[in-house]
């Protein structure tokens, strides 16, 4: 008999897999589910949904895991747990019951649930179809923007984007998979009302900042953001609801994860004046400089799904440390190379740039984002260092813009200097992202299979 003591969120389709991993060495288990979220009659009855389903549970049982109930639970699983069992612990935090039940007898699996297996082996084909997606994405998007700009249709550009987002707002309910009472935990999680504010309106000064032709105006809108995204630090930590999982906050990589996700995304943005700058320097039509805009897009979905196959631990913490200098590189090739009147072979140059550029970002994104949802000190913050990813990615995106904006602002002359000064800029930008990528895989390339 073996006890397996989990901690964390009781989502159906990965408990099962825990379940079904463990049924293949031993059996029969006793699975004893510590919730940390307040007890539920929906928690019940997904547990026990969970035994009818797996004839190698020999029993199943929910224990209050929050820890003021600490001293209570251990007492109740020492009382409970046969002398000769051996015990499992799963989780991180699931390590204080364990110890405390079985300290001779005990197999750790900090990870818990076999997330590796699901992140990288079973998700493989997923993940890449997602980033398929994005690629189609990235390249119906500036190409119908080019059309539209070619035919100066712009009413109707907006007109088509609001048939489309109402079409997507009755099509997403009607396509995401229904879910049981046993998939999810009933908790709810907060919504984050005084972080996203904050953050807000830091974007939105950045982003500000680029209209002012006064540089003094421009800097003390440049030091507004900044200013509050420090407020907006020192406030995340302290709520209940907040827009970053305290793990964040903590002595592991995931600060650095986030703040490379962010920074690779921030160093898109240059690609939005790609299409401005193709028009004026190379004469290209509309609708030709947007498609060399997709130069990106093709770039970052090409890199993300030949880096999503990847297996090794050390090639894969590699591949995200050096993605930024990749990245770096193609925007120094972009600057380099703007000169007036370009002709089409350097056109191509711009283009190599841009799918250079791209790869930089796509090779460590499945990674990046893969580490973030697992590297949480406590399981039950799993929903919220989900979120996270693509709060950090919205407003780091919105950052980058409105930097990007300031600098074309800023150097406006007419010619090639707008576009030298751009590239370059975000060259260096995506540079320095590698001292974050750097330190991201320090503990997270330990369990990256």
């Amino acid at each position: 008999m073996t006890t397996v003591l989990y901690r964390g969120p009781f989502q159906g389709r990965r408990v099962r897999f825990l379940v079904d991993s463990l049924a293949a060495a031993r059996t029969p288990i006793d699975f004893v589910w510590l919730n940390p979220a307040p007890r539920s009659d929906h928690a019940e009855r997904g547990l026990e949904r969970l035994r009818e389903e797996r004839e190698c549970l020999s029993s199943t049982r929910l224990l209050d895991g929050s820890w003021r109930a600490l001293p209570g639970t251990v007492r109740a699983l020492r009382a409970s747990v046969p002398p000769h069992d051996d015990v499992l612990g799963i989780g991180f935090t699931s390590l204080a019951y364990a110890r405390a039940v079985r300290p001779e007898h005990l197999l750790w699996a900090v990870n818990g649930i076999p997330e590796e297996r699901l992140l990288y082996d079973a998700s493989a084909r997923s993940r890449a179809l997602v980033s398929a997606m994005w690629g189609v994405g990235t390249l119906v998007g500036p190409a119908a923007g080019g059309l539209f700009a070619q035919f100066s249709s712009w009413r109707w550009a907006f007109g088509v984007l609001v048939i489309l987002t109402s079409a997507m707002a009755v099509l997403v309910p009607l396509a995401l998979p229904a879910r049981g009472d046993a998939d999810v935990d009933d908790s709810r999680i907060p919504i984050p009302v005084w972080s996203l504010v904050l953050l807000g309106a830091a974007a939105l000064a950045v982003s500000v900042a680029g209209s002012p032709h006064d540089w003094r105006a421009t800097a003390g809108l440049l030091v507004l953001g900044a200013a509050l995204v420090a407020v907006f630090l020192f406030v995340d930590r302290r709520l209940a609801a907040s827009a970053l999982p305290p793990s964040t906050f903590g002595l592991g990589p995931l600060k650095w994860i986030y703040l490379t996700l962010g920074m690779l995304m921030a160093a898109t943005m240059a690609d939005m004046y790609v299409p401005l700058f193709g028009q004026r320097l190379a004469h290209l039509t509309p609708v030709a400089a947007g498609f060399l805009g997709v130069g990106l897009a093709i770039g970052w979905t090409v890199g993300e799904i030949s880096s999503a196959s990847l297996r090794n631990n050390r090639v894969i913490v590699r591949t995200v440390a050096v993605a930024p200098l990749v990245m770096a590189t193609g925007w120094a090739l972009a600057a380099l190379t703007q000169y007036e009147q370009a002709p089409i072979g350097l056109v191509a140059v711009w283009a190599l740039a841009l799918l250079i550029t791209g790869v930089g970002v796509g090779i460590a994104w499945p990674h990046l984002s893969a580490w973030a949802m697992s590297c949480v000190d406590d399981p039950s913050e799993g929903p919220a260092a989900a979120a996270a990813i693509n709060t950090v990615q919205l407003i780091c995106g919105a950052f980058g813009a409105g930097l990007a904006g300031v600098v074309v602002n800023l150097t406006e002359t007419g010619d090639a200097t707008p576009a030298r000064w751009l590239f370059a800029t975000f060259a260096v930008l995506a540079a320095l992202v590698v001292v974050a990528s750097t330190r991201s895989g320090r503990r997270t390339g330990q369990s990256t299979p």
